[in-house]
């Protein structure tokens, strides 16, 4: 094999992986986007339905009683009691496109207890995501 072939297959190669990785970081990006503006319009005291439509996605389930990991915390709507440990359906968790998250915690009936926004500790993909713009 002469050296400019196996230099034009090196090449083919390196370029064939580049496009599988950012192939899969797409497929692998998240879809529960919102805007930091769709955050600000939660009043608290809203359903499950009703707050996957402000945010325009549905949110991620997530297990505990408060997100893991935080760096910041931004509190939208509090009750003056805050209290994480009797709400039972949990909370669910949407992205935006700064890196920053927002969490919402719902009471015993299902509706907004708690909206607040905050940054956690981004793992390299996620990061290389956001850099890419693969997340809006």
């Amino acid at each position: 094999m002469t050296r400019k072939r196996l230099l034009v297959r090196f090449l083919l190669l390196i370029v064939v992986a580049i496009a599988g990785f950012l192939l899969i970081a797409w497929l692998t990006a998240p879809t529960n986007i919102t805007t930091i503006g769709r955050w600000q319009m939660i009043r608290g005291g809203e359903t499950r339905r009703e707050l996957e439509e402000l945010l325009g996605a549905p949110g991620v389930d997530k297990p505990g009683h408060a997100p893991v990991g935080v760096h910041t915390m931004e509190f939208r709507f509090a009750p003056p009691e805050l209290k994480l440990l009797p709400m039972s359906p949990g909370w669910q968790e949407w992205q935006m496109g700064n890196g920053e998250r927002v969490g919402v915690c719902f009471d015993e009936s299902g509706r907004v207890a708690i909206a607040t926004r905050y940054t956690v500790r981004e793992a390299w993909l996620d990061k290389f995501r956001r850099w890419l713009r693969l997340t809006p």
